[in-house]
């Protein structure tokens, strides 16, 4: 299954994994990896230069700065 991207959320990464819900007002920046089966919820501010693994859930208000990596499943 594709991604979910809510229609208020600005996604300008292409490295999106299947079955990955991205909430409302969430802002992805270019060059930003996501795996599948993740969770981003609202208001979510990721920078470029980020990996995060499959299955992660990052909840609301979270930012997540240039060259960080989450791993596979972190909550």
């Amino acid at each position: 299954m594709p991604p979910y991207l809510h229609p208020q959320a600005l996604v300008e990464s292409e490295q999106i994994g299947d079955n990955t819900k991205i909430w409302a007002f969430t802002h992805i920046l270019p060059g930003v990896t996501i795996g599948e089966n993740c969770n981003i919820c609202d208001y979510v501010f990721i920078e470029s230069g980020v990996t995060i693994g499959k299955g992660v859930t990052i909840k609301t208000h979270v930012s997540v700065w240039t060259g960080v990596t989450i791993e596979r499943n972190s909550k």
